[in-house]
Parts: C-alpha cells; sequence; structure tokens
C-alpha cells in the first residue's frame, strides 16, 4: 500500500506489521484496560484502532470529571498525552501526508488523514494545558 494504515511501517520503516511497536501499542491498550476487537489476529496499530482508543479515553477522562474523580481525571489524561506522544504523533502526520499523494481515490480518505493528524496535534496542546489546571 502508498499509504499503509498502520504505525508499525512507519516506525519501523519496513512494510511490515506486528512488530516491536504493534506489541508497545497492544501494552498502552492493556494498561488502560482495553483490547483491540481484531486481536490477536489484527495489527492493533491500525489507525482507526488507535483513534478509537483515543475516543475511549476521552469518554473516560470526562465522566471521571463528572463524577469528581480528579485522580482518575488525571491518570487518563496522562494516558492520553502518553499515547499520543508515543503512538498516534509518530507516525499520523506521515500517514495523511503519504494518503494526500496517493492518485485515483476518493478525496475522503486523504481529507480525513488529514483532519486525524490535525486533530491529533491539537488534542495534544488541550490534554497539556488541562493538566496544568488539575
Amino acid at each position: 500500500l502508498p499509504a499503509p494504515p498502520w504505525e508499525s511501517v512507519y516506525v519501523s520503516h519496513e512494510p511490515l506489521l506486528f512488530q516491536e511497536s504493534t506489541l508497545a501499542v497492544r501494552e498502552a491498550y492493556a494498561r488502560e484496560g482495553f483490547q483491540a476487537t481484531g486481536y490477536p489476529h489484527e495489527a492493533d496499530d491500525h489507525v482507526a484502532t488507535e483513534l478509537n482508543f483515543m475516543a475511549a479515553l476521552s469518554e473516560r477522562a470526562q465522566a471521571a470529571y463528572q463524577e469528581g474523580n480528579m485522580r482518575r481525571y488525571r491518570a487518563t489524561l496522562e494516558a492520553q498525552v502518553r499515547f499520543l506522544d508515543e503512538h498516534l504523533l509518530v507516525w499520523i502526520r506521515e500517514f495523511a501526508d503519504r494518503l494526500s499523494k496517493v492518485s485515483g481515490i476518493s478525496a475522503l480518505y486523504p481529507s480525513f488523514a488529514a483532519l486525524a493528524a490535525l486533530v491529533c496535534e491539537r488534542d495534544a496542546d488541550v490534554v497539556r494545558e488541562l493538566l496544568e489546571e488539575v
């Protein structure tokens, strides 16, 4: 694929799945009590799975805040920023850039990938701000 949707391809610089980064993503999920739907037969580091994990953490942070559980709120925010820094932000921009150069596909996919990269970048800023306030 000209723009593979798996982290391991970008961080290992080889077109292979189930690399060390895949296991690191799996460990990050497990620390938060999550498991990818396709586990263990599908690579855990697919862009959709990583984004879904971030959405789940966001929901968890919101629930903790609404409950007034500041310890859990802070821990969840820390998990979010750690996952962004160690995983999504390492590769999602390159994925979006590669996808934008693929000819013959719907504009939806490159547009979505560019938006996802931007949201991840801004999310990291916002989560860091929230952590400063806790």
